[in-house]
């Protein structure tokens, strides 16, 4: 194996890895969004109770952008590997405020407000994540196989789902509901923290890829130059990615919603992701087809699938 492909290599396993191990961090929280809820945002009704704990969770969707242009600015003037490696630091950080912080019973008001402050922080980070691994994998990649390795992302994804799914699943199975309600969630959390610095040794080692090195990076005032120029491509991969994003986040949402409105056991309620996840295993092959015939065709085809199994899927659950 010559020296470059060994570099695409290393580079596919410090994106992929690290992006799944920190999205897992950022998505656990959807997974056991009821305890969560009854911990921190207690209300005389628990409907409320749980609309609250999912304004804190999408408060991380606000955070994102920033992120994606703080640390894409960074990214651009210190590499790719440093901002990376910065954003599964930040991950930790945010994951490590909601195991440990103590719940509203003890701490009154501090409580929310700390897992406010958690959830900005992990969405903060996953804005410059999903910038700085697709940026990793395209940069690294043969120019006829960049759909290929730009699905590795999505795919990584897809296994971080698969992973709280199963974790969640074990911890619902090994412990009793009062103890997950009560203390079990938090072990997810400890789960993410303990794989945390796996995903920072793998990125240590990686080095930019040399398309990277050889574009200039003088730019004074980079995102104000995006908008400017290249504001079209910049609104048509919003929407792209709006597809596709909520799909993902709908799925996140379903143990809680079987659990609640469906009346399924908790631990049933997680094969929803695990099936999710292991299908966006498969992403890659998408990704090849998308080199063969064309981005656009391949995008038309998933969203007309989509499209075509919302309304059986919404009408199943009602």
């Amino acid at each position: 194996m010559t020296n470059e492909r060994k570099s695409v290599g290393r580079a596919a396993v410090a994106a992929t890895v690290g992006n799944m191990l920190e999205w897992y961090d950022f998505t656990i929280y959807a997974a056991f969004a009821v305890p969560i809820s009854k911990a921190f945002f207690p209300a005389d009704s628990e409907v409320v109770s749980l609309l609250i704990g999912f304004v804190t969770f999408g408060i991380g969707f606000v955070a994102r952008p920033f992120g994606a242009i703080v640390l894409g600015s960074f990214a651009d003037r210190r590499g790719r590997r440093d901002a990376l490696s910065l954003t599964i630091l930040l991950m930790a950080l945010g994951t490590g405020i909601i195991a440990l912080c103590p719940g509203y019973d003890r701490i009154g008001l501090a409580a929310p407000v700390i897992i406010l402050l958690a959830r900005i922080i992990q969405g903060f980070s996953a804005g410059g994540e999903i910038r700085g691994a697709v940026s990793t994998l395209v940069e690294h990649a043969p120019p006829a196989r960049r759909g290929f390795y730009a699905s590795f992302q999505q795919m990584s994804q897809g296994g971080s789902t698969m992973l709280s799914g199963l974790v969640a699943l074990t911890i619902s199975l090994a412990l009793p509901a009062s103890a997950v309600t009560e203390w079990g969630w938090r072990l997810a959390f400890v789960v993410g923290l303990l794989i945390a610095p796996v995903g920072l040794y793998i990125r240590r080692e990686l080095e930019d890829a040399p398309l990277f090195k050889a574009s200039d990076h003088a730019t004074e005032a980079p995102f104000r130059s995006v908008l400017r120029d290249h504001w079209r491509t910049v609104l048509t991969g919003m929407l792209v990615v709006m597809l596709w994003t909520v799909a993902q986040y709908i799925a996140n949402y379903f143990p809680t919603f079987a659990a609640r409105e469906l009346k399924v056991p908790l631990s049933q309620s997680y094969l929803g992701p695990l099936t999710v996840g292991t299908v966006l295993l498969f992403c890659p092959l998408v990704g090849a087809l998308a080199d063969r015939f064309r981005r656009q065709r391949v995008m038309v085809v998933g969203a007309a699938g989509l499209a075509m199994v919302a309304y059986p899927i919404r009408h199943s659950l009602t």
